[in-house]
């Protein structure tokens, strides 16, 4: 489809270009296939751009966790995430972002933009538009490249704003504002080419990913509070914890280190006020993100961002609080 679309914005055409090859959006990435449109004019017929994308991101890892950890922390958790497939036990490893990279899903695009757009956020809170404008784009196109990542995407942005609004920093408020406008292509795009009002993509509540909506979840309640477990929904919401907490592993053994990282992040966000405001909000985003995982599938790769966002904030809390639990 990239390829397509490149071949109709050299012919001149570009309202079939803008098109993507579809007039709803339907697979749950629509931003790839623009990103593989310029990733073809730029290089060719290859595969180099999302190379170059994946590449950057031990850097983002080492910058993003040196904004709250020592250095020699954050360089020592950089080289495991990259040398070590730890991160496939808890949080993420490396390997599995260059892996479902190098199969063509947007996924870890998606994340790469998300961590990129955390740095000038978290970084540069002082009223400037330059920084949270970036930002908002970043998050926009994260969102572009994977809807999934919204739920996060909105508690930093709104984290953010309120922050700006109470501070009274308006040109940090306007960067966040007019950054983040790309986000309304996807509806736009459905709109002109669809005639149809589908604010992201089509398939978001295809029954294969939506595997529990929120009207299953209250009929394994009806069916708990009733005992009347003959639906089968109580069964299935029961499966679907287990599902989440079995992580990037898959496996039901890793289920109790993945329940504890959780855990950390609701004392964090809840009870972490001697933490940095801004490692709280990203607990609280991860918690977000956390939650998509309890209505749809749990296949991993739909839950890197959840997964890296909850080591962040673990790693930081063993730094500052869990060495001296342990050492007492």
């Amino acid at each position: 489809v990239g390829r397509v679309i490149l071949q109709k914005f050299l012919a001149g055409d570009i309202y079939g270009a803008l098109q993507g090859g579809e007039n709803v959006f339907y697979y749950g990435g629509p931003g790839l296939r623009y990103f593989r449109a310029m990733e073809h004019l730029v290089f060719g017929e290859s595969f180099l751009g999302y190379l170059t994308l994946v590449l950057i991101l031990p850097l983002l890892t080492l910058a993003l966790f040196g904004r709250f950890l020592p250095r020699r922390w954050a360089i020592a958790v950089a080289i495991l995430f990259v040398a070590v497939p730890a991160g496939a036990l808890f949080g993420t490893t490396f390997f599995q972002y260059a892996q479902w990279a190098s199969r063509g899903f947007a996924d870890p695009a998606a994340y790469i933009f998300f961590v990129a757009a955390l740095l000038p956020l978290v970084s540069n809170p002082s009223d400037r538009f330059a920084p949270a404008f970036f930002a908002a784009l970043l998050f926009a196109l994260a969102i572009f490249m994977k809807p999934i990542v919204i739920p996060a995407a909105a508690v930093m942005l709104g984290g953010a704003g309120v922050c700006a609004l109470y501070s009274r920093q308006w040109r940090r408020v306007a960067g966040l504002c007019i950054g983040f406008i790309p986000v309304l292509s996807m509806v736009l795009h459905n709109w002109v080419y669809g005639h149809v009002f589908v604010p992201l993509s089509a398939n978001a509540t295809n029954s294969l990913v939506y595997v529990m909506p929120p009207s299953a979840w209250l009929a394994a309640l009806r069916e708990l509070v009733t005992l009347h477990w003959s639906g089968g929904q109580l069964v299935l919401a029961l499966l679907q914890i287990p599902n989440w907490l079995s992580g990037p592993a898959e496996s039901y053994w890793t289920v109790p280190l993945n329940a504890a990282g959780v855990a950390v992040l609701v004392y964090v966000v809840l009870r972490g006020r001697g933490f940095d405001p801004w490692l709280r909000l990203i607990g609280a985003a991860a918690l977000a993100q956390h939650a998509v995982a309890l209505f749809y599938v749990a296949t991993p790769r739909y839950h890197f961002l959840s997964w890296y966002l909850t080591a962040l904030v673990t790693v930081v809390w063993l730094h500052r609080v869990g060495v001296g639990w342990f050492n007492g």
